[in-house]
């Protein structure tokens, strides 16, 4: 394994980690709105997208691990779409989320 395979499955593992919290983090908030609540929805599209990069840096460690080259080149731009996505929704989360808290 080469250097770059090395610094995948580290940077990965610490991805990893930092979702494990993230899943602990969004089911908290989701908590404090009422049932059926829209926004708490958004919230757990915000937690699925969590478990779809999760997947994803998995999957990374794996193809660091065995070698294929190829999986990392289908998974990349997959989460860079999705990151984008991810961010999108976050921002727009946290504005309503603010803004409601604020009223």
């Amino acid at each position: 394994m080469d250097l770059l395979g090395i610094f995948t499955i580290i940077s990965a593992s610490i991805g990893i980690i930092s979702f494990s919290f993230c899943f602990y983090l969004i089911l908290k908030i989701i908590s404090i709105f009422p049932d059926g609540a829209t926004i708490a929805k958004y919230w757990k599209i915000a937690f699925v997208l969590v478990i779809f990069f999760t997947f994803g840096y998995i999957m990374a460690i794996i193809s660091a691990i065995l070698e294929i080259d190829i999986i990392n080149q289908i998974i990349t731009p997959i989460v860079y779409l999705f990151g984008a996505i991810f961010v999108l929704i976050m921002v727009l989360l946290s504005f309503r989320t603010y803004k409601m808290l604020v009223k």
